[in-house]
């Protein structure tokens, strides 16, 4: 019974045992390299950034050519060649090359934010396996000390010193046990193809046991303004509110004339004519309402812009409000359960006042105590990758 109990006690401070961790960083890396849709991003902002080229490119030059028979015959031939070229007031393309420039801000910003939610979601898959690869060897030592009191039993029930319904306790306990244990490998393999297939479906090894050490979080307004400022997609609306800007300062610049400038050659009657065409349009018709557009399209996303940071700053303050109760939690955990249940319960065991499956049923307890702190601890590192995910 005594070696037993220092089993026992050995295998709960081995489950306390901090090895090496791999990284989740080391994940996070193959992820972003590998990742089928950060690659499709990267593609379409490639795609979206020259198709806003194109918006300041010339219009295409014009080339025509008449020939004329006259009739009677006696009146001769004559033709005509025209060759010219449109363009916009020379301002405007300065306007529309720092538009142009601005979408291109967006569009990289938009692929930033996308970045941090693909490595924020494979981040808590990461901490995730975390709590199932420690639950899974917690699992395993409290299987390998049932097995020890099992035999024991197994061994006094065959010397007539227990009987069959303590025997059938010890085997129903260690049933659950077996059973949670499938459960957990179960969530385990899934969890890893779910890390695969934002590997591009390369798969990956993760086997941390260990939680990289948080910041403890003291000050709410430096965090607020930080994640505020790291925020990719409040920065894709800043973005966006200058781009509106500039699209409102372009198309009120559409109400310029365009110019045309060109060649005309005649030729008729043995004379040839050959000169140069200037001419220009006035945008009446095609640029109506576009100024209203871009006023309505930049209100909009100030208005957009505000209400994200109005939600950014309340899911901030409550996930730094959670992480503070789960840390205090956790300290509680600590000293009330973790350090004082064991000694008390092999002090009862030891002096013959609790039987060996009284100590068996209040040991489980007691690994149930150590997996709920290993959720509690989960918890509380997703909500901290969630606080800090400007910085991925």
């Amino acid at each position: 019974m005594k070696k037993i109990v220092i089993l026992f006690m050995l295998l709960l401070a081995a489950s306390g045992a901090k090895p090496q961790a791999d990284g989740i960083g080391r994940i996070l890396k193959s992820i972003e390299a590998n990742n089928k849709e950060l690659k499709a991003s990267s593609q379409l902002t490639v795609s979206r950034k020259l198709e806003a080229k194109t918006e300041n490119n010339l219009s295409d030059p014009s080339v025509s050519y008449s020939y004329q028979f006259g009739s009677p015959s006696s009146l001769g031939k004559a033709s005509e060649l025209n060759v010219s070229q449109e363009f916009d007031f020379p301002t405007l393309y300065s306007r529309r090359s720092e538009l142009i420039r601005l979408k291109g801000d967006v569009f990289d910003r938009q692929e930033g934010s996308l970045r941090q939610q693909i490595l924020l979601s494979a981040k808590q898959i990461c901490l995730d396996l975390i709590l199932l690869n420690k639950q899974k060897a917690l699992y395993e030592k409290w299987l390998k000390l049932g097995d020890e009191i099992a035999d024991l039993y197994k061994q006094r029930l065959e010397l007539g010193d227990a009987n069959a319904l303590e025997t059938n306790k010890i085997q129903l306990e260690q049933l659950n046990a077996r059973t949670e244990y499938q459960f957990n490998e179960a969530q385990r393999r899934g969890k890893l193809l779910e890390l695969q297939a934002l590997n591009g479906n390369i798969p990956v090894e993760f086997s941390d046991t260990i939680y990289i050490a948080e910041e403890n979080i003291t000050d709410f307004a430096s965090l607020k303004q930080e994640a505020l400022s790291g925020n990719a997609e409040l920065l894709s609306l800043e973005r966006e509110q200058k781009v509106a800007q500039q699209q409102l300062a372009v198309n009120k610049s559409q109400w310029l004339p365009k110019l045309e400038l060109g060649y005309r050659r005649n030729t008729g009657l043995g004379q040839q004519f050959n000169g140069m065409i200037v001419g220009f349009s006035l945008p009446l018709f095609e640029n109506k309402n576009k100024v209203k557009q871009a006023k309505a399209q930049s209100v909009y996303v100030d208005l957009k812009k505000e209400s994200l940071s109005q939600q950014t700053e309340v899911r901030l303050l409550q996930l730094y409000k959670d992480a503070q109760m789960l840390r205090n939690s956790m300290k509680e955990y600590n000293q009330s359960i973790m350090e004082t249940s064991m000694p008390l319960l092999s002090e009862a065991l030891r002096k013959k006042q609790i039987s060996i499956v009284e100590y068996s049923v209040d040991a489980a307890t007691i690994f149930r105590a150590h997996l709920n702190y290993m959720t509690l601890e989960s918890r509380y590192h997703k909500v901290m990758a969630e606080l800090y995910q400007h910085k991925l």
